[in-house]
């Protein structure tokens, strides 16, 4: 989050990549608040739970209906729409003026304890207990079980916010397969017109050969 931060400024100043991926992929963020809902498996400790996958679960579409359906109302009842996107990413939109508290990055969260990342708001902290409740022994997780998957154990809430006015970087050219940078780059515009370079996106490369083709003329 640090790194992308030092090429995009969103103004107002935020981060609201819920807001941005959401418009980028289906046109109608609008002027609600969305936030990520995404699968995470947490790993038991003795008085704690620490974040151990996220964006590598391999969730199938089914499964993530399934998440759905199960959970639709349970946030409903706290005044958050719940949807699945046609990517099979789960969003939730809230008012415009909701008070929303800073949630930690699913990047960021990565081998943290919630004791460390948890914002300390009631109404959230028992909805995340809510979700922990019902995919505990949801029919989805006993079917990953089954085929030796680590389970959906919980829902991480981040990218909160409401869709910038605008997003400022410096490159004539955006290469990146990450849905985060793809959609920075929909929303963004050079500052003043200055476009002095190309930004590579290689975090998903192992392989230094295949970023040196990256360069190639």
């Amino acid at each position: 989050t640090a790194q992308l931060q030092r090429h995009f400024q969103c103004l107002p100043a935020s981060w609201p990549m819920a807001a941005l991926i959401r418009e980028a992929d289906s046109g109608d963020a609008g002027n609600s608040q969305w936030l990520f809902a995404d699968p995470i498996h947490l790993q038991m400790e003795m008085r704690d739970a620490r974040v151990m996958a996220w964006d590598n679960l391999a969730v199938s579409s089914g499964q993530w209906k399934a998440m759905q359906s199960a959970l639709t109302e349970v946030f409903g009842a706290a005044g958050l729409e719940l949807s699945l996107a046609p990517d099979n990413r789960l969003y939730l939109r809230a008012l415009p003026d909701a008070d929303l508290p800073d949630f930690v990055p699913a990047p960021d969260a990565l081998g943290c304890s919630l004791s460390e990342i948890l914002p300390n708001d009631r109404k959230w902290a028992a909805l995340f207990n809510e979700c922990q409740i019902s995919l505990h022994n949801h029919p989805l997780n006993v079917e990953r079980q089954r085929r030796g998957q680590a389970t959906v154990n919980g829902l991480w809430f981040w990218g909160q916010g409401m869709l910038p006015t605008v997003v400022y970087h410096a490159f004539s050219r955006i290469e990146s397969p990450a849905a985060d940078i793809r959609a920075l780059a929909h929303h963004g515009r050079q500052r003043n017109g200055a476009a002095d370079g190309v930004l590579f996106d290689l975090r998903h490369v192992r392989d230094w050969k295949q970023a040196e083709t990256l360069f190639d003329p």
